[in-house]
């Protein structure tokens, strides 16, 4: 992504190349991409682009000192879950059967964090020799996977389309019962069925860089899934209260105001939810630890205007300390954090006291060992529960469902109906933490 582009041109590794690199991201003006890809194929010219470019992009090379060269080199520092796109990468510069090479070279963490790989896995590979082909592998698994969860979303949005005929057939018809039927099922959660209880407010906080891409495309597709599970269990068991769910999604200080934090409104329905997931694009990171703080800073905003019961945070990586956050603020400058919402710097302690302070408790759910110590500390210090969220049990999305539906019947069933609402949730769904 343009972030972890900027930081390697700007890196010490990279100084000597310096002086003669380009570098392209998706926000260039057309002039200027026409500009960079042209000088790309001179000789001695070193060009940085974002991923995007490695499709339907055509780079031609008229240079005789780079044909007679061997060609254009092409390295690409990711693994295409899709092998098409990698067909696409090698064949950039491949036109008219212009010679070229090409290499492959991948960051370790990023492997970690993205597909799931232990660091014993990756000495495997590279001491049997197999390391594309296990990496083929790996990618063809997660690909049945994502392809699975897209298969259950349009099952999902199909199912919404025929209900939304029905209902307007009913509309048209001025058939009143189905009508009222129909509006009260679609706002089961804005309140209470008796003793005029207030919903129960659950924030959900999601790391939304880029190594995230996954578990967000999941939620996206789940969050419909979840909440007509919820509802049929609370129904189940008489359950009083309804349930109110923000959506929060925290990055990194190397992102602008705009896209360090975005956040739903509050819903009690999916819809709201799904049209605020699909905004949501995982993107950035400059660390292995993310402005977790700025999400708990964002769920005390929310506090002082209306009660929060619940914040559950996912991600891949631990808060920063103040430390870091004092570091990575120097990227922008605090000239400029001084005219956003976030002048005041902050760090996940401070925040988590307040919420604590507020009666609010805060549950942790992380996705790989390396977060581990950082989102135990935080449930400990928010009251919460902390687990680790198994990705190679099943789907990404489907295991993100079940954490968050059965905290949220907990928070809805309260002391005497929450671990029934859990046991019954665990046993119909087939669905346990990562041991």
């Amino acid at each position: 992504n343009k972030a972890k582009l900027r930081a390697y041109f700007n890196s010490r590794e990279f100084s000597e190349f310096k002086g003669r690199a380009l570098v392209l991201t998706e926000e260039a003006r057309e002039d200027e991409k026409d500009g960079i890809i042209g000088q790309a194929m001179s000789s001695g010219s070193v060009t940085l682009l974002t991923r995007e470019f490695g499709r339907g992009t055509d780079f031609k090379c008229f240079d005789q000192r780079v044909i007679s060269a061997g060609g254009v080199h092409v390295i690409q520092t990711f693994l295409s879950l899709s092998l098409a796109e990698e067909t696409q990468v090698k064949g950039r510069t491949a036109r008219q059967g212009d010679k070229g090479s090409y290499c492959m070279m991948l960051n370790k963490a990023v492997l970690e964090e993205e597909f799931n790989i232990s660091e014993e896995d990756i000495h495997k590979m590279n001491s049997t020799k197999r390391i594309y082909r296990t990496l083929h592998e790996l990618r063809i698994e997660q690909f049945k996977r994502v392809y699975e969860e897209s298969y259950n979303h349009l099952k999902e949005i199909l199912e919404d389309h025929e209900e939304s005929v029905a209902f307007q057939r009913d509309l048209v018809k001025h058939n009143t019962e189905n009508v009222n039927k129909k509006l009260l099922e679609y706002n089961a959660f804005s309140g209470g069925s008796g003793g005029g209880n207030r919903p129960r407010r659950v924030v959900v906080l999601m790391d939304a860089t880029g190594s995230m891409a996954r578990l967000i495309e999941g939620s996206k597709q789940m969050v419909g899934i979840m909440l007509d599970r919820i509802t049929e269990l609370a129904e189940e068991h008489n359950v009083t209260c309804g349930l109110e769910l923000l959506y929060a999604a925290y990055r990194n200080y190397g992102e602008a105001e705009n896209d360090l934090l975005v956040s739903s409104g509050w819903h009690s329905n999916a819809e709201g939810i799904k049209s605020f997931l699909k905004s949501v694009v995982a993107t950035g990171g400059d660390g292995r630890e993310e402005a977790m703080e700025i999400g708990l800073w964002h769920v005390n905003q929310l506090a002082q205007e209306r009660e929060v019961d619940q914040v559950v945070v996912v991600g891949d990586a631990p808060p920063n300390t103040l430390e870091m956050v004092t570091q990575k603020r120097r990227t922008r400058g605090e000239q400029y954090w001084s005219s956003t919402k976030f002048r005041t710097p902050t760090n996940y302690k401070t925040e988590l006291s307040l919420l604590r302070e507020r009666g609010v408790t805060v549950h942790a759910f992380y996705l790989i060992p390396y977060a581990a110590s950082g989102f135990q500390e935080v449930a400990s210090l928010g009251g919460g529960q902390c687990e680790m969220l198994d990705l190679n049990g099943g789907s990404g999305g489907e295991n993100l469902t079940g954490a968050l539906a059965v905290t949220m019947l907990k928070a809805m069933g309260g002391d005497e109906l929450g671990a029934t609402l859990e046991k019954a949730y665990k046993s119909r769904y087939n669905f346990s933490y990562a041991s």
